[in-house]
């Protein structure tokens, strides 16, 4: 049993990480979808500009929950040893909630016509005929690049914060460049947490259920990659010690710090 001081140092941390984990997903929302809005260059700029959401969040808040603003790499941490499995609820939650806030910050910001001209949808969600790929090389395509995202962050994590810090840009640049690849076939992809609250605020201020049909498909899609990036990993993994992980370790800033 713990004790009361480790309970609460248990909790102050949580609490932490879930503010972290809520407000940075809500900033990283928030200007990608302010990224998005009309202009004659937005399809070259959206990616770009993503990236730079994504390197804004993360430095904000990563010395405090280590910056996911994604579920599948969430998980992904969980998965190989890196968060402990306390706090992945506690993340997904806090990423789901803090995307809708940035969600509707973003619709707070412009007039109706101008909202619905900067959504983005998925292929998985909105599919009509006119649509480049169908449906499953949507479901696919988004698979593979949510998967190296989960390589990228895993590679450039390290065993701790420092090796991270030498690789910080890594993240923000593979985000910039599936992005790339993804908008013009498929929309916007690989993240969850980004989809959900973009789509969630589409649908209340449009009531176009399309939208959210087939939401699911993209966790689906999630969970998919989440297994290919970790057979990927564990063809590399080296024997190690198998080693608890405790409310005050640090582990590599994911920070489950007290």
């Amino acid at each position: 049993m713990m004790g009361a001081e480790t309970e609460d140092k248990l909790l102050n941390t949580i609490a932490r990480t879930f503010f972290a984990e809520f407000f940075g997903t809500a900033i990283f929302v928030l200007i990608v979808s302010l990224s998005y809005t009309p202009s004659e260059h937005r399809a070259a700029i959206y990616p770009f500009l993503s990236g730079i959401a994504l390197l804004v969040a993360q430095t904000c808040f990563f010395d405090v929950s280590g910056a996911h603003y994604n579920p599948v790499i969430t998980v992904s941490r969980f998965v190989h040893g890196k968060l402990p499995g306390y706090a992945v609820v506690s993340y997904i939650i806090a990423q789901l909630f803090g995307s809708f806030l940035g969600a509707v910050l973003f619709r707070s910001l412009l007039s109706q016509n101008v909202f619905v001209d900067s959504y983005l949808p998925n292929t998985i969600i909105y599919y009509d005929k006119d649509q480049k790929l169908s449906r499953l090389q949507a479901f696919l395509l988004e698979a593979i690049c949510t998967a190296i995202l989960c390589l990228v962050r895993h590679g450039s994590d390290g065993d701790d914060e420092e090796t991270y810090s030498d690789n910080y840009m890594a993240t923000p640049i593979a985000w910039a460049s599936v992005t790339a690849i993804c908008l013009p076939l498929i929309g916007q992809a690989n993240n969850m947490a980004l989809i959900f609250g973009q789509s969630i605020v589409f649908y209340v201020f449009t009531s176009q259920e399309r939208h959210l049909n087939f939401l699911y498909l993209n966790a689906l899609s999630g969970l998919v990659a989440l297994f290919i990036a970790s057979t990927v990993i564990a063809t590399q993994r080296k024997p190690r010690e198998n080693s608890e992980i405790l409310p005050s370790t640090s582990v590599h800033g994911e920070s489950m710090r007290t």
